[in-house]
């Protein structure tokens, strides 16, 4: 509609025109006015938001429904533009829900450690068995960071004198002839190499561990006949279980 041909347009129909005849002009203005009042514009969207909560949420999840790929593709670039950074804030924003409901997580975690508690000792023990190097340099690793310390040292002293009386115990309880086994040993270590008896394979002496076939705790001997040469790996695994329970792949079986 022409203003000029009709000077006395609808109302409604007049600010239309004007709006449109001005759209760059108020666009501007508008740009300026929430530069020089931010916390004014975002009342007042947070006042529309509450107002009309539903029909945002309805046009959140259009949108969301229409440009989702778009998104997930923006995400994925912008979390490997810096992935360093992005990992530290996904930690930062973890850390945060945890302080938030830690009772309740902790509630959760002990009810489901109570009600599995078979099922966690077999994930641990699998875990155990499939990480044994990777095991062993995280404590080789925190045993330097923490050799210093007096009360881990202490710690270890009390956790270790009962092992090491039981231990003593049994081998002066099955000991057979001690020069004999200490003749042996020495024999063993005076080469450069030796094979591990379970898996084959072939160490530095420097690194061999001396094991007992069947455990002293399970009524094994203290001799020769019963101890052979073993790569830690082997010794750790197998601790005091039976042959026949303990399989490897490549193992020795024994008929005892």
């Amino acid at each position: 509609m022409d203003l000029v041909t009709n000077p006395k347009p609808d109302r409604k129909e007049y600010f239309r025109l004007w709006h449109l005849k001005n759209q760059e002009r108020r666009a501007a203005a508008s740009a300026e006015d929430r530069r020089l009042h931010p916390e004014k514009f975002r009342a007042r969207a947070r006042e529309q938001r509450k107002k009309h909560h539903s029909k945002y949420l309805e046009s959140d999840k259009k949108f969301r429904a229409k440009y989702r790929d778009k998104h997930n593709l923006q995400q994925k670039e912008k979390y490997w533009r810096d992935v360093e950074l992005s990992r530290k804030l996904h930690r930062e924003a973890m850390r945060k829900v945890y302080l938030q409901n830690r009772e309740k997580l902790l509630a959760r975690n002990r009810e489901y450690a109570s009600k599995n508690k078979d099922k966690i000792r077999a994930q641990q023990r699998q875990y155990r068995l499939l990480n044994l190097e990777k095991r062993k340099q995280q404590l080789k690793a925190w045993q330097i960071a923490h050799k210093d310390d007096p009360i881990q040292r202490a710690k270890r002293r009390i956790r270790d004198i009962p092992n090491q009386q039981r231990r003593r115990a049994l081998k002066a309880k099955a000991t057979i002839n001690l020069a004999q086994i200490q003749e042996w040993m020495e024999s063993v270590k005076s080469k450069s190499r030796a094979s591990c008896y379970w898996c084959q394979s072939l160490i530095s002496t420097k690194a061999i561990h001396f094991d007992h076939i069947v455990a002293l705790s399970k009524g094994g001997s203290h001799s020769v006949e019963n101890l052979c040469v073993s790569c830690a790996a082997c010794n750790l695994s197998k601790h005091n279980k039976p042959v026949r329970i303990w399989i490897k792949s490549g193992q020795q079986m024994l008929e005892l």
